[in-house]
């Protein structure tokens, strides 16, 4: 007899609670986890793949959230749990391909969101968590294929890297968060390959001060953007510009200053 549901797991003194319920792919129901004083608390859950439901979560004391809930297939609903003190939420849903509503969680700590919420392909709108003081945002949406906005609380002046961050999110209408890169990894991001590869529904981006070496492929079939807001945009070297060829040749309007085109 296969057990499906837990309840009441208790361990008050435990640090270490890597992979504590990983690959249970029977369980349906996990309610009530208590483990205050651990700090790290990667892949608790990975692999659950019939996992539905989690309840109350005690975690106060966890600084890491990485691959949480990854390749929770099944999993509908999450608890509201303290995160105050998160800083790295890597993976924490990837392959949650079924999670239609993430709660608001307090992510305003977070440094890294990297490939946080890839192929969560039933997420449709993002609740407004705090974002503004991660870092790193390598594929954090990147197929989320239904999601139609973004969160409002999100700061790109000192990002390290933005590649594949919205690659394949066809239904991405907007995007209204200025955009710094720079390709020497001073100031803004250095990373941004395919950052915006296949935002078929994509119709407006804004650049704010950015220095590119080569962006050729940051925009891959997106054949709906037209119009591109610029503040200041430098291409250094001989790189190209993110809309000199491929498919944004639809552009209509590009306003702004541009240096190095010739």
């Amino acid at each position: 007899m296969w057990v499906k549901r837990l309840t009441n797991i208790n361990a008050p003194n435990a640090t270490d609670v890597q992979g504590m319920f990983g690959e249970c792919n029977n369980v349906l129901y996990i309610e009530g986890v208590n483990i205050p004083k651990t700090k790290l608390v990667p892949s608790v859950f990975i692999n659950c793949k019939k996992l539905k439901t989690v309840g109350l979560l005690n975690m106060p004391s966890m600084t890491e959230l990485t691959s949480t809930f990854r390749n929770c297939t099944s999993l509908l609903t999450l608890p509201m749990f303290d995160t105050t003190n998160c800083k790295n939420i890597s993976n924490i849903f990837n392959g949650c391909i079924n999670l239609k509503h993430i709660p608001l969680y307090n992510f305003s700590n977070v440094t890294n969101a990297s490939w946080a919420f890839h192929n969560c392909k039933s997420l449709y709108i993002l609740p407004d968590i705090d974002l503004m003081n991660c870092t790193n945002f390598s594929a954090t949406f990147k197929y989320c294929s239904n999601l139609l906005k973004l969160c409002e609380k999100m700061n790109f002046e000192h990002v390290t890297t933005i590649d594949n961050m919205c690659n394949g999110c066809m239904n991405l209408q907007e995007f209204n968060h200025p955009l710094y890169v720079d390709s020497s990894g001073q100031n803004g991001a250095s990373g941004y390959i395919d950052a915006f590869t296949n935002c078929e529904s994509l119709q407006k981006l804004k650049f704010a001060y950015s220095k590119i070496t080569n962006g050729s492929r940051m925009f891959g079939g997106n054949n709906g953007l037209k119009e591109m807001e610029i503040d200041y945009l430098e291409k250094a070297g001989s790189g190209k510009y993110p809309f000199e060829d491929g498919d944004l040749h639809m552009i209509s309007v590009i306003s702004g200053e541009l240096q190095g085109l010739n």
